[in-house]
């Protein structure tokens, strides 16, 4: 028997050896063997007491399509001889103690909606929540069960909504054609006002044609334009935290105006104010 088959067979031995050895680990703590599991961090799931909370405010055209949507801020509608529409604050944070503390009002649900009077119109408010709660010591030991968080809420008139003015825009689609939009509100009779869209279809024609709104509310709004001599928007537009502008709405497709039997096209598009 020559030396190179030798040394085969003992390769081979070796290879199946430790084929066995990997076949009959069943150590589910060591990452060689085929049942090992990554072992559960205890902390994963949970969390030191925390008061954060969010603010929402309620629109929409009725109180039957009514919906909320998150903000910093409500606004006085229709004119600031109004209050605001219904804020909704929640904490995050489930099975804790809380305590709200609004002007001179005490809350101590986790969940409360109100509404301001036109008499808060302009201002900015602070809203506490105070919160405790049993501290989970072993994964945050310096957790003492209890904490606050102060937010400021802007109360604005309707005309001074930041969602009102001049943007430079580009569809997500043409990321490198940018293009001007505005979007304007314009005293009529007492206690009313219209509301513009220009420009959304992308053609330069200053649209005369008011838009009717679905929602409106800080920095947002809900559009739809169903006005026959003027082209057609209807969707979303809204002011992120990051103060860039956003929408997700559709156009009609045909460039005349008047047709009834019209399709649409969705856009979606960002931008930023330059006015």
């Amino acid at each position: 028997m020559n030396n190179r088959f030798l040394w085969f067979l003992l390769a081979t031995m070796l290879t199946v050896g430790c084929n066995r050895c990997k076949d009959e680990c069943d150590d589910p703590t060591n990452p060689e063997c085929p049942n090992y599991e990554e072992p559960v961090d205890p902390c994963a799931s949970s969390q030191e007491v925390s008061a954060d909370f969010r603010i929402e405010n309620r629109v929409g055209p009725s109180p039957a399509a009514a919906y909320f949507v998150e903000s910093d801020g409500t606004c006085c509608f229709p004119l600031p001889t109004y209050g605001t529409s219904i804020i909704r604050l929640t904490a995050n944070q489930d099975n804790l103690n809380y305590k709200w503390i609004i002007g001179s009002d005490t809350i101590y649900n986790q969940e409360y909606a109100f509404v301001f009077g036109a008499e808060f119109c302009g201002g900015t408010y602070p809203i506490t929540l105070i919160v405790s709660g049993q501290a989970d010591t072993v994964c945050f030991p310096n957790d003492n069960g209890m904490d606050t968080l102060t937010r400021m809420l802007a109360v604005v008139p309707g005309f001074e909504n930041p969602i009102w003015g001049r943007y430079k825009v580009a569809w997500n689609d043409q990321p490198s054609d940018s293009f001007e939009v505005k979007l304007n509100i314009v005293s009529t009779v007492p206690d009313d006002f219209d509301i513009y869209a220009l420009n959304f279809a992308n053609l330069g024609i200053q649209d005369s044609c008011p838009v009717n709104y679905n929602a409106l509310n800080y920095k947002y709004i809900a559009l739809t334009s169903d006005f026959g001599s003027c082209r057609r928007v209807r969707g979303t537009f809204w002011i992120n935290q990051d103060d860039s502008f956003e929408g997700d709405y559709q156009i009609d497709n045909d460039p005349e105006p008047g047709i009834e039997n019209i399709s649409y096209v969705n856009k979606k598009l960002k931008g930023r104010r330059v006015q």
